[in-house]
């Protein structure tokens, strides 16, 4: 088997993945992403299963070598095409024909998949439980075709009189084919393995699609973000599902949202920013930091910046909870402080009060406070801005109310926060 033949082929597969896999897919689920507020969460499940299907890459690309990951893949590919192709010739011709065997053709073909599975069980360790079940299950299952295919050539060439070359020629094909298949899933999508109901928002009160936002942060921190150099994996929480729940805002055309995590022994929390949807993510805190200066590494919402509204009251509501909320997830020890919430209504409202703590007032007085309070948010327009008021609470501060002055045209800015404490109060919780 010639080495340049295997370059070749592997060329082939690495030029089509990464033309299906980083240019048409995306650029197709991102435009599906305005009449479907599943499609980011599609394109997000379709990659992770694309991972599995063409391990080594998908994991290893998100570790921060793209191109490297996928030239791995693709050798992958090319030897065991290769195997087939060269097998194949050899038990057609003649004078070799009969050291041809079932067992060479297996030999041939499988081992550099069982390689494949072989690194595919070291990564185990690192993946949820999930995941690596369903990738150990998927290359059992490959595996388990291989050998069913050889035993029913076997018994039908039995009862039909097929000649060992015959039987040599089914096994190959039959082999070849579901290679085939699986090599296919490497630049195509399976539509059965993303396709969902599509989620319909249209109807959702504000407090529902806050109460979504939250729902769809809840998970556990991976593990890989809470390591010194901490970096990410595609199947890493997508901030870029937060435009199907705020249906009044889309990113500006061209970008994306993505973000680093900055972790320490005691703090951990994710950045949020935006960049164009083709260019490489950063894949570190340290490679984000080193490109931003000291002013853009304070301000927390420069993403703001590429999100565009739909100009309506709920536009500019939905705007200050993404500033609000963007980076409350895979929150670490002291970075539990960033707890601040919308309170939207006053059952709301009477539930946080109930909860224990060291409030700085009479529950009594607290109480009468939260009775007169109109806690809907208000939006006023003025000629160049609009101003947003709407109430918050923390643990350790307790119910403000806040006025968020925005520039009204696009780019929008957060021009202007005021605040003032309504109702104190402490949790009693210190970090």
């Amino acid at each position: 088997m010639k080495i340049r033949w295997i370059l070749l082929v592997a060329l082939v597969h690495l030029g089509i993945s990464s033309l299906v896999v980083d240019c048409i897919l995306p650029r197709l689920f991102l435009t599906r992403a305005a009449a479907s507020p599943d499609a980011l969460q599609q394109l997000q499940a379709w990659q992770f299963w694309h991972s599995l299907f063409t391990f080594p890459v998908g994991f290893l690309r998100t570790g921060g070598l793209p191109f490297f990951s996928m030239a791995i893949n693709s050798l992958f590919w090319g030897w065991m095409t290769m195997g087939i192709i060269t097998f194949s010739r050899e038990c057609l011709t003649p004078k070799v024909r009969s050291a041809c065997s079932h067992e060479t053709a297996a030999t041939r073909v499988v081992r550099p998949f069982l390689l494949q599975a072989l690194v595919l069980a070291l990564f185990c360790l690192s993946l949820s439980p999930v995941a690596a079940g369903s990738a150990v299950l998927l290359f059992a299952l490959l595996l388990i075709a291989l050998t069913l295919i050889r035993t029913v050539v076997r018994r039908l060439a039995g009862k039909l009189g097929f000649t060992s070359l015959r039987q040599t020629v089914l096994i190959n094909g039959g082999i070849a084919a579901m290679l085939a298949v699986v090599a296919l899933m490497t630049v195509a999508p399976w539509p059965s393995f993303y396709e969902s109901k599509i989620e319909q928002n249209g109807a959702m009160s504000l407090g529902q699609r806050l109460e979504r936002l939250k729902e769809i942060q809840k998970g556990p921190i991976p593990f890989q973000l809470l390591m010194a150099g901490s970096f990410r994996w595609r199947t890493d929480f997508n901030v870029n599902r937060y435009f199907a729940v705020l249906d009044h805002l889309t990113p500006e055309s061209g970008y994306a949202l993505d973000y680093v995590y900055a972790c320490s022994e005691l703090y951990g929390a994710p950045i949020v920013y935006a960049r164009r949807k083709w260019a490489v993510p950063y894949l570190t805190y340290s490679a984000y930091r080193n490109t931003r200066s000291e002013a853009q590494l304070e301000e927390k919402s420069e993403f703001l910046q590429h999100v565009l509204t739909d100009g309506t009251p709920d536009g500019f509501i939905q705007f200050v909870a993404l500033h609000i909320m963007a980076d409350q997830f895979y929150i670490f020890w002291h970075a539990g402080y960033n707890d601040q919430r919308i309170v939207y209504d006053r059952s709301q409202l009477e539930a946080l009060l109930a909860k224990p703590g060291i409030p700085d007032h009479p529950d009594s007085e607290g109480r009468v406070k939260a009775s007169t309070l109109d806690l809907q948010p208000i939006v006023e327009f003025q000629e160049m801005g609009a101003r947003v008021t709407l109430f918050t609470w923390t643990d350790w501060g307790g119910l403000y109310r806040k006025t968020f002055t925005i520039r009204r045209e696009f780019p929008h800015r957060i021009q202007k926060i005021t605040e003032e404490r309504i109702i104190p109060y402490n949790c009693g919780v210190i970090f």
